[in-house]
């Protein structure tokens, strides 16, 4: 069942038109709001419900450009079929939209036209969502794993600019190679890149399909030039001028080596770096973003001496070198994991990740990070999933689930820019029910407006809830 988006009404709304509203002289207290919107640093706006009482396949994923559109893609069966009166059987991926205060459209199917080959027990994983080309529209990609056993699994893509979704073709599985680890960035200016890993007789290689403006996507290239290590756990990034950066992990289990490749322009390409230096005891986990016209930042998870402790470590590219060495930007002391990264103004990063539990951040700016890693949240334990967006002046956002007894609540907070704290959390939740996978986005340039879904079954219900808050500034 689909059902249009819906704010959930307060209970004072509905008394007000049934026998007019208490509070007044010697009336009754006026009952709690039980969907108020937030205050304070972050005010998020009433919780909409996008989705209910069906099985989400993925996401959601969250985007907003700098047209001030907030959109949310998510997989699910049951979407409608344009003029049929019909629905979907089998898993598709859809978008909602708000274009004006906390409005959304209904529910729409993007990725086009249907195969024979999908079945009602695709998977469909690996959704990214994106701001579209010039900032405007929204894009999104995902990978089809099909059940049927002469099906090929297919990395796909749709782009919205203007009206209506546009689907295309990234790559489709050759016979006898597995698809996984799907990554997509984009510049916001029309070059879009993917990288996913496919694996052929148990060795993986990871490719690249790059997309110019106004163009389809390229045929695939291969990213690593040791074809005898496997590669795996891709991250990619482009910067203002079309510029490819990807990192990868290469070689066998407990003994990996993070690389980096440079794609400029105009197609051409550099030879693969060590990032972490030619012998690590293992390294892993790379995350990429770019800062600025041909600076990349990249941090990536190393395992230290002990064999157990995994530090977090960075190194930034300039004009295609890694000039500086790699260096911990946190303590090495517990574990990290779940690692985020974001630009900031002038060349700046900020990162936040999740270590004993507990989340952290450090800002890099003027060549250098923080010499010691700060908390996000006084240090209390509990926390996963974290979300990091930035907007144009610098300000960061956070989202996160917090373990709350036998329920995850979501929290929010922000940080000011140049700030040296963040904000109180505030909970997000709609209720009591337990919140999953949050998605956080923020408008790229401009107004600098927040958009945060999430799932949770608001009812205690089998299939949880899709839902979103707004805060548009």
């Amino acid at each position: 069942m689909i059902l249009l988006p819906r704010v959930v009404l307060p209970c004072a709304v509905v008394l007000l038109a049934l026998a007019g509203c208490g509070g007044g002289a010697g009336g009754p207290p006026r009952p709690p709001d039980p969907n108020p919107p937030l205050s304070g640093d972050v005010p998020l706006g009433r919780a909409v419900t996008l989705a209910s009482g069906v099985a989400l396949a993925a996401g959601p994923q969250a985007a907003f450009s700098s047209d001030d559109t907030a959109t949310v893609v998510w997989a699910q069966a049951g979407f409608p079929i344009p003029g049929s009166g019909l629905t979907r059987i089998v898993p598709d991926v859809g978008a909602a939209e708000s274009r004006v205060g906390e409005t959304w459209s209904a529910a729409e199917l993007i990725n086009g036209s249907t195969s024979l080959q999908d079945q009602a027990g695709d998977s469909l994983v690996d959704l990214v969502a994106s701001p579209g080309r010039g900032g405007a529209g929204a894009q999104a990609a995902w990978r089809r794993v099909r059940t049927a056993s002469s099906a090929a699994d297919v990395l796909l893509s749709a782009r919205r600019e203007g009206v209506g979704w546009s689907p295309a073709s990234i790559a489709a599985e050759p016979a006898g190679v597995t698809f996984t680890s799907l990554r997509v960035a984009s510049n916001g200016l029309g070059t879009d890149a993917a990288v996913w890993v496919e694996t052929l007789g148990g060795l993986s290689q990871v490719q690249l399909s790059v997309r110019s403006p106004g163009t389809s996507w390229g045929p695939k290239r291969a990213v690593q030039t040791d074809s005898f290590l496997s590669g795996t756990e891709p991250a990619v990034a482009v910067d203002e001028s079309g510029t490819v950066m990807v990192l990868w992990r290469q070689g066998a289990a407990g003994a990996g080596v993070v690389w980096a490749r440079r794609f400029p322009f105009d197609g051409s390409s550099t030879l693969p770096f060590s990032v972490d230096g030619p012998l690590p005891p293992d390294s892993g986990s790379p995350t990429v973003i770019a800062t600025a016209a041909d600076r990349f930042m990249a941090t990536w998870l190393r395992t230290e001496q002990d064999g157990v402790t995994r530090s977090l470590r960075a190194r930034e590219a300039v004009g295609g070198l890694w000039p500086a060495g790699t260096r911990p930007i946190e303590l090495q002391d517990l574990s990290v994991d779940e690692v985020q990264l974001a630009a900031l103004p002038a060349g700046g990063a900020l990162a936040v990740w999740r270590q004993g539990g507990a989340l952290k951040w450090s800002r890099y700016a003027a060549g250098s990070w923080l010499n010691t890693p700060l908390d996000v949240d006084g240090g209390v334990a509990g926390a996963a999933a974290p979300q990091l967006a930035t907007d144009a002046t610098g300000r960061g956002f956070v989202a996160w689930l917090r373990r709350a007894g036998a329920v995850d609540d979501l929290l929010v907070a922000t940080l000011a820019p140049l700030g040296d704290r963040f904000s109180a959390p505030q909970s997000a939740r709609l209720g009591d029910g337990s919140a999953s996978l949050p998605s956080l986005a923020v408008a790229p340039e401009g107004t600098g407006s927040v958009v945060l879904a999430w799932r949770q079954a608001v009812a205690g219900q089998a299939e949880p809830d899709l839902l979103v808050r707004l805060w548009r500034r």
